[in-house]
């Protein structure tokens, strides 16, 4: 897909394969709220899925987005602060559970 690998075409992979799943799998309509600085490069991003979206070789664009990205800072919301703790506490549980001391 990309002639090489940097942060920004990781980042960029990342984000398609996730939303590519939230739509597949939530299957209803939904809205993505974002807290981060890359807010253009999202809905860049789901802007082009929502036209070119290859998989296993055809074209199958999410459907289900009902606007683009909305984003709020983190720190000005529980919600996506709770969102945060739950993301740390699992990716803590797994590195322990697949890197062990």
């Amino acid at each position: 897909k990309f002639s090489s690998i940097n942060s920004l075409t990781c980042r960029q992979l990342a984000y398609e394969n996730l939303i590519t799943r939230a739509d597949k799998a939530i299957g209803k309509n939904f809205i993505i709220i974002h807290d981060g600085a890359e807010d253009i490069n999202v809905i860049k991003i789901v802007r082009k899925l929502q036209v070119w979206n290859p998989v296993k070789g055809r074209n199958k664009p999410i459907s289900n987005i009902v606007e683009d990205p909305l984003f709020k800072k983190g720190d000005h919301s529980f919600f996506l602060q709770a969102i945060d703790q739950i993301a740390y506490s699992t990716l803590q549980l797994f590195d322990r559970r697949l890197n062990p001391a």
